[in-house]
């Protein structure tokens, strides 16, 4: 989740900061801050937040909500933080289709939680696609064509059937961010794709002619993974 793009929206300064340091001890990164109408729309176009967190309260009391309309037409996923809690607004608010809804003073637990609720809807949704960030670029690769990743330092190539590409990541962290359910690390610097698989040992795994190393510790692993199957 600690790539996750959020976009905090708040009139009070203050108040979207302390925000923002909630979101960075959960590790989260990269944050924008915005405090009124005009620059959230022009962080939409030009940071692309997958997630924003919206005050509804900002220069009047309906604009968060107009905002919130904005977001909704985009396809942009957003929660609610304010501190409206009568039924005529919640009414207003479900009308604008929000992710979630959090009540000031905002709980970090509840925040939380709805993150790593939208980050499994994500993955889920997604589960046929692996999205990889670098430099700035957002690259859409398809988990079926990927057959392996190889790690060299803190560069990782990920070899699929028509393409390669180098991104500078650290294969720790960039397996933590994967589905395990497709994807396994045999090997420190090896992540495979199960189902490219051509055949294996206790000691070696062939994906087309590429021989690729499995860690001791980790063979019982790896065999009851491919049982599995």
């Amino acid at each position: 989740m600690h790539d996750l793009k959020i976009l905090v929206v708040d009139d009070e300064v203050l108040i979207a900061e302390d925000i923002s340091d909630i979101l960075k001890s959960f590790g989260i990164r990269p944050i924008k801050l915005a405090h009124d109408k005009e620059t959230v729309i022009t962080l939409i176009s030009s940071f692309n937040p997958e997630m924003v967190l919206l005050d509804i309260r900002m220069e009047n009391e309906t604009s968060g909500l107009q905002l919130g309309e904005v977001l909704q037409m985009k396809g942009i996923p957003f929660i609610y933080i304010t501190s409206h809690t009568n039924v005529a607004m919640v009414q207003k608010i479900i009308k604008t289709k929000p992710f979630g809804y959090l009540s000031k003073p905002l709980k970090k637990t509840d925040l939380l939680a709805n993150l790593l609720m939208f980050n499994e809807n994500l993955r889920a949704k997604n589960n046929d696609q692996l999205t990889v960030k670098d430099n700035g670029i957002t690259y859409l690769l398809n988990t079926n064509d990927i057959k392996y990743i190889k790690s060299d330092g803190n560069y990782i190539t990920i070899y699929c059937i028509n393409d390669t590409y180098v991104f500078r990541k650290n294969i720790e962290s960039f397996y933590d961010e994967i589905d395990h359910k497709t994807f396994f690390k045999p090997h420190r610097s090896y992540i495979i794709n199960l189902s490219k698989v051509r055949s294996y040992t206790t000691k070696e795994i062939l994906i087309d002619d590429i021989e690729i190393p499995v860690s001791r510790l980790l063979k019982n692993d790896f065999l009851n993974r491919m049982n599995e199957r």
